[in-house]
């Protein structure tokens, strides 16, 4: 059973869940911007305290049209997988971003995340939604091959550079007549 959620109470679990399955390559670059993770490798020590707010947000979010929803599937009465959607209606061409998609590994292969894109697709065009968006994380290869099956085609390359951790340094060009300059990045990890 795939519906949105309704109920604040469900926070803790929620977060537990994404807590739980929600593995380093699933790291992208809202996980970074928003304080999710420290690094591409890296959770947040706070991940747990943040997805719960953020669920309470979404079940307490009334507005059919707008704002941020999460999506729960369940199977056999229990969670099986989720997705936080966000509605951005108030544009030329109104759209919905497929914020996060997390499916239990054994409920993996089973059609159960199909399902699950498929019913938030269906509740955004009934919405009057004209595109659905999504992000992953550049090594979630297997989530990569999941979306471009279920019809998403990349748009974009996103690219980041940590300015707090990396250095510049000045070096002699390699060949003075091609180039005045030549930077080396050194990027401390």
């Amino acid at each position: 059973m795939v519906d949105w959620c309704r109920e604040p109470a469900e926070a803790a679990t929620i977060a537990a869940f994404f807590v739980a399955h929600a593995e380093p390559s699933y790291i992208s670059h809202s996980e970074l911007q928003f304080g999710r993770a420290e690094s591409m490798s890296l959770w947040s020590d706070t991940l747990a305290a943040q997805i719960e707010a953020q669920a309470v947000g979404a079940a307490n979010n009334t507005a059919t049209a707008s704002g941020s929803r999460l999506a729960l599937a369940t199977s056999a009465g229990e969670l099986a997988a989720m997705a936080f959607v966000s509605l951005t209606p108030d544009v030329r061409r109104p759209f919905a971003t497929v914020e996060d998609l997390l499916i239990a590994p054994d409920t993996r292969g089973c059609g159960l995340g199909a399902s699950l894109l498929g019913w938030i697709e269906t509740e955004c065009r009934d919405l009057g939604f004209h595109r659905l968006f999504l992000e992953s994380g550049a090594d979630n290869h297997a989530a990569h091959r999941f979306f471009a099956r279920q019809g998403f085609v990349q748009t974009s390359i996103v690219m980041v550079r940590d300015l707090e951790r990396a250095a510049v340094s000045r070096a002699a060009p390699l060949d003075a007549g091609l180039v005045d300059q030549q930077f080396l990045i050194d990027t401390i990890e």
